[in-house]
């Protein structure tokens, strides 16, 4: 399915809400093209995004996304997956918002720490000397992060709810919303 876009697709959400997935799902069917944000970042710098956080601090990483991200967003309209923390900048808000359309996948935190739980490579719910056994840290972690980010999320043109659907349906409803925004 062949769909012109005149705007970015912009997917926003927590870790584990299935923003590369389902934006890789969306440029398959839309046939258009696809940037994983996390994924730019790590090669332009050469650096895993732990890597990032560990020797550099979350604050450099956060300079380093938003500086990525306004690359991003010079191109024709792509479909784009952006960093869980990623609008945590007013500045990146700002220019998502201006960029495109800001699409929210929302999950509950039992579906986030349950699709996260294999994953230690997401530097804000493993800091140094945390692992996958640290379940009790894991789940407060993403209920505080997911209470503190989720009114940004929530200032989304269209959210979608991604605990019981797969990642197809969830392209699917994305498609839908925008067809009716249109």
């Amino acid at each position: 399915m062949l769909m012109n876009i005149e705007r970015h697709l912009i997917l926003i959400g927590f870790m584990g809400s299935g923003k590369s997935s389902v934006g890789r799902e969306l440029a398959k069917i839309l046939q258009q093209p696809f940037i994983d944000l996390d994924e730019y970042i790590e090669q332009q710098t050469g650096l895993t995004i732990a890597n990032i956080f560990a020797q550099q601090g979350e604050d450099v990483f956060r300079q380093l996304e938003t500086r990525f991200l306004k690359e991003v967003l010079k191109n024709p309209p792509h479909i784009v997956s952006t960093g869980g923390g990623t609008i945590i900048s007013e500045e990146n808000r700002r220019l998502m918002e201006a960029s495109g359309y800001v699409v929210f996948l929302d999950a509950g935190w039992e579906t986030l720490a349950e699709r996260t739980a294999s994953s230690c490579s997401r530097p804000l719910l493993y800091p140094s000397g945390k692992t996958a056994a640290d379940k009790q840290f894991r789940h407060q972690k993403i209920k505080d992060l997911l209470n503190e980010r989720r009114p940004f999320y929530e200032r989304c043109h269209i959210k979608i709810i991604t605990d019981n659907l797969s990642i197809h349906q969830a392209a699917r409803k994305i498609i839908q919303q925008l067809l009716q925004t249109d």
